[in-house]
């Protein structure tokens, strides 16, 4: 791996939810355990302590349909609410240190793993019941490729890539260079990018593979719902909903998924 000159300071994350760290090990999939590791993020995501908390699910929330709902690696500390009190999961040597220092934890109780699975149980029932559970959605985006939903779908888009801005697993960027103004010296910068920006796939000559909202989310949802999935064994997509409320022109895989039951595909049970 290549070395560079940066300053990495340690930093905490505290209160990510399941999904969020669910997202965090699809970032680490891309930059930290492919071929070609990012030096950047693997020495920041190596400096990172997470600290994940429990929470209740909202109405655009559907984490449980792909299975993001449960964190079961890639966090330090995880904080369940019972009622007053927290049971946490310890998943490394440091977040052990730091716990025992700040506080005085017990061994969970019987009563305590009772009130967990209880915890548990509220939060199961509070998931939406209308957003669709399709089964093998991969496929139904291969079945429905050529659709013309994705005509009505994605002539709403506004371009404003507010979906990627909110978006935990989203992680295209574009590179630019900033000369110094005697032209000699510069930076040379990496900034975030969106597939549904109507520049994102322009090369140069002027030609663009997605010039129209169409292709530009036909894509966007592909790679969510499919094509990392086929690369990872995985869906990109988390299901934190938080696209749902982001985008203005209500475009967003919950959508997808009412598309896919309106054309009988049948829901799990």
């Amino acid at each position: 791996m290549a070395s560079f000159a940066a300053e990495i300071t340690p930093r905490v994350i505290f209160g990510a939810h399941a999904c969020d760290i669910n997202a965090l090990n699809r970032l680490d999939l891309v930059f930290r355990d492919g071929r070609y590791p990012d030096p950047y993020y693997v020495a920041r995501r190596a400096a990172t302590l997470v600290v994940g908390v429990s929470c209740m699910p909202t109405d655009t929330c559907f984490c449980h349909l792909w299975g993001a709902d449960e964190a079961r690696f890639g966090y330090d500390l995880f904080l369940q609410d019972i009622g007053g009190k927290y049971l946490v999961s310890i998943s490394s040597v440091e977040a052990a240190n730091i716990l025992e220092a700040a506080c005085s934890p017990r061994v969970a109780t019987d009563e305590d793993r009772i009130e967990f699975r209880h915890a548990t149980r509220r939060r199961q029932e509070a998931f939406n019941g209308d957003i669709p559970d399709i089964q093998d959605v991969a496929m139904l985006m291969d079945a429905f490729h050529k659709d013309p939903y994705w005509e009505e779908l994605g002539g709403r888009c506004l371009a404003c890539t507010a979906c990627s801005a909110v978006c935990p697993t989203c992680f295209c960027f574009d590179i630019q260079d900033t000369l110094d103004p005697d032209g000699r010296t510069g930076v040379r910068e990496r900034t975030w990018d969106s597939c549904t920006s109507p520049q994102f796939a322009q090369v140069a000559g002027g030609h663009n593979f997605r010039a129209d909202g169409r292709n530009r989310v036909r894509h966007r949802m592909y790679h969510k719902l499919n094509g990392f999935l086929a690369n990872h064994d995985r869906m990109l997509c988390v299901g934190c909903g938080r696209c749902v409320t982001a985008c203005k022109a209500n475009i967003n895989p919950i959508e997808v998924l009412e598309f896919f039951e309106r054309k009988g595909a049948c829901d799990a049970e």
